[in-house]
């Protein structure tokens, strides 16, 4: 049966809520004031509340003809200012309140054109990006305000070539399942398809190949191959059909070739003031050696290495490991440098995390978005090391690990930026020092 509720307020997650008998109802892609018409549908895990009707409607189109149709932006609706303040307040009064600590911060200075990573879903009946609420279904994107214009530029250029060769997830027909589209600092943009592995080496195959060469305007194009069942884009065997196999990307003054299937900041530029945290913090540290968890291809070691004698590394990725071992020895030939491939959280084939033993460390941990899980957790207080910094792409996963930390450390300081505008994602970090009672 419908119900009405009105919206009283907006979430960290950038959704409105109302109440209703007391109970909490929220919904995205609305504003304070909406009066919202609704009806509950499904049972258990599957029941939602789907929007029948704004009784006084908020303006969806809000510069983007596919914004609450498409699952990516979700505060379009909402200006900047208050997007920022509402993803960052809650997390600014944790810290403030309990640990007297005034995070430091610091908005996006682009709000469009900002991800240099966009990956589009291919199927039969539509190219482009998953729908709101129902991952099975896609939304045909001609145009994605958040990537840059040469990529959007490349998308349309190819979809129609491109669209005859869609991968059928019911009748296991075609082969085309992920466009990927990958560009650097320098506009030089990288095209990544991801077929089904029975693709490789046909007919099919090589007239594709020979027709987007007439038509890409990317610098780079590669084909790559997985299982049928994978839903995963750019990640498996593959061949290069015009370029190279990495893409080069420069933050500050240093250059990183990245693999096509390592991860690489979405948005350089505004995870800047990230980097000039740790660069101003670790000029009051010395330290011997840079232990860098979650290096992936050596990012954080390739920035800071300077300042150590020793740096070492551990990631699960091993295409991640060889290429920042690469990098930094050509970077850094005179040092000792050891990069080994540890799953950190689980902590298996823990080869040389011996480095928990020493003290003359600086620790620097760089998660994905769960965080660093309670086994590195407990390793870590028992550990030596004096010193962390401490980067998230997860505030609130960064706070559970801080729950278990803040036993044997204390936050030196810490700031909070906006890498990912009109999204609920935001970067942070914290540096971490050793309780001296």
């Amino acid at each position: 049966m419908p119900a009405s509720v009105l919206i009283e307020g907006l979430s960290s997650d950038l959704s409105g809520y109302g109440f209703i008998d007391g109970r909490k109802i929220s919904f995205p892609y609305v504003s304070r004031r909406d009066q919202v018409e609704f009806e509950t549908i499904g049972r258990g895990k599957r029941r939602y509340n789907k929007i029948l009707s704004h009784i006084k409607p908020t303006n969806l189109e809000a510069g983007c003809e596919y914004f609450s149709k498409c699952g990516g932006c979700k505060g379009r609706h909402i200006s900047y200012e208050e997007q920022f303040h509402l993803k960052t307040n809650h997390i600014f009064e944790y810290y403030n309140n309990n640990f007297n600590i005034q995070l430091e911060l610091v908005p996006s200075k682009s709000t469009e054109n900002y991800r240099n990573r966009m990956d589009f879903a291919v199927f039969p009946e539509a190219i482009g990006l998953r729908q709101e609420g129902n991952f099975r279904k896609i939304i045909e994107i001609d145009k994605c305000n958040i990537q840059s214009e040469k990529a959007n530029i490349e998308l349309l250029k190819i979809k129609e070539i491109v669209r005859q060769y869609a991968f059928n997830r019911k009748t296991l027909e075609g082969f085309l399942k992920y466009i990927t589209l990958r560009i650097n600092s320098e506009n030089e943009l990288t095209l990544i398809l991801t077929f089904i592995n029975s693709f490789r080496d046909t007919i099919f195959e090589e007239n594709l190949s020979s027709e987007l060469k007439k038509v890409s305007i990317s610098e780079n194009i590669i084909f790559c191959y997985n299982r049928t069942q994978s839903e995963v884009s750019a990640v498996g065997e593959y061949k290069v059909i015009k370029g190279k196999e990495y893409f080069r990307e420069k933050v500050l003054d240093t250059y990183f070739d990245v693999p096509f299937t390592a991860f690489f900041q979405p948005n350089p530029n505004g995870f800047l003031p990230i980097i000039e945290f740790i660069n101003k913090n670790l000029m009051g540290i010395s330290r011997k050696s840079l232990v860098d968890l979650f290096c992936g291809t050596g990012f954080f070691s390739l920035l800071f290495g300077e300042k150590f004698e020793e740096i070492i590394g551990f990631d699960i990725v091993p295409s991640s490991i060889e290429k920042a071992q690469e990098m930094t020895k050509n970077k850094f030939p005179s040092k000792k440098l050891n990069f080994e491939v540890i799953d950190l959280l689980t902590l298996k084939n823990l080869g040389s995390l011996d480095v928990f033993k020493k003290k003359d460390v600086l620790l620097l941990l760089d998660p994905p978005r769960n965080g660093i899980g309670m086994a590195l957790a407990e390793e870590i207080k028992k550990s030596e090391i004096e010193t962390i910094i401490y980067v998230s792409c997860n505030p609130r996963s960064q706070i559970e690990d801080w729950e278990v930390l803040k036993e044997k450390f204390k936050i030196g300081r810490g700031l909070i930026t906006d890498p990912f505008p009109h999204t609920p994602h935001l970067e942070s970090v914290l540096l971490l020092e050793k309780r001296n009672d």
